[in-house]
């Protein structure tokens, strides 16, 4: 197996990671679409090189935060320039539609203080599209416009901030004995918490009855006539930018595959007379 430079590189430092012997490369992982990781096993144990596309200081950062919450995979070793780090392997997830882990956990990250290092910043969805947007398609484009009154809400929503993953899709969900823990903190940010429940909802297919007990087991004192509609104004912000970050990295041809998601888009948007 040919191993890339930057792995190889990595690799020359395992004396410095405390491991208890030389590392050997198992298989790489293709589950992240940004960065590079791959299982190594060392005297029989697995672990996870995760290397990066740019240095990430403040993901590392706030994955060791998360991690002395329980809320992350322990990082035994990170590199000095961040390109790099070792962590803790898990493999098991959540059931499908089994969300009471996913709902505790997500709720106490919820009710964490925001670190220090983002005290000052917080997730700019509109910004976020225009950087998709930059060479749209015309389909991607008019549909954009269709859909801006709807983003705009979830802008304006007055729910309180809290520091949120911003990227639970279901690959990123483990379980660490019966606690669920969440891995690829890149986009780590404070956000509206609606978010990250409305990502859960998304790449995790919960129909009506998922959804409510889902929001049922994060906050058992949430009326349903007050969650409903920032819940579907959520999902349609969710699911438009994951649509425009597929298509600014794939192009136009991509949107057969999306289909699904328009779908499920144009059926949440219709419930706020928004047609397209």
């Amino acid at each position: 197996m040919q191993l890339p430079e930057e792995l190889q590189n990595a690799l020359m430092d395992w004396a410095s990671w405390p491991l208890s012997a030389k590392p050997d490369v198992v298989r790489p992982f293709h589950d992240g679409l940004n960065n590079q990781a791959w299982l190594i096993s060392a005297a029989g144990q697995p672990w996870v090189i995760k290397l990066f596309a740019q240095p990430a200081n403040q993901a590392i950062a706030t994955q060791q935060w998360a991690a002395k919450l329980q809320l992350a995979p322990e990082i035994v070793f990170a590199a000095a320039d961040s390109s790099y780090a070792v962590m803790q392997y898990l493999t098991k997830r959540p059931a499908p539609g089994d969300t009471r882990a996913i709902a505790a956990s997500l709720r106490y990250l919820h009710t964490q203080p925001v670190p220090d290092d983002y005290a000052s910043g917080r997730f700019d969805l509109l910004q976020h599209c225009d950087s998709y947007l930059q060479e749209p398609d015309l389909q991607a484009a008019k549909l954009h416009e269709s859909l801006r009154p709807l983003l705009q809400r979830f802008v304006d929503d007055s729910t309180p901030p809290v520091f949120c993953h911003n990227d639970l899709v279901s690959e990123n969900c483990l379980l660490d004995a019966e606690r669920c823990v969440f891995i690829d903190w890149e986009f780590a940010q404070p956000n509206n918490p609606w978010w990250d429940l409305a990502s859960v909802i998304v790449y995790h297919g919960l129909d009506q009855a998922g959804i409510d007990r889902f929001i049922g087991q994060y906050d058992g004192y949430l009326a349903h006539q007050a969650w409903q509609p920032i819940c579907s104004i959520a999902q349609c912000a969710v699911l438009w930018l994951d649509m425009l970050w597929h298509l600014q990295r794939e192009g136009g041809n991509c949107w057969d595959r999306l289909e699904a998601k328009h779908d499920r888009l144009q059926s949440l948007a219709m419930e706020f007379d928004v047609y397209f």
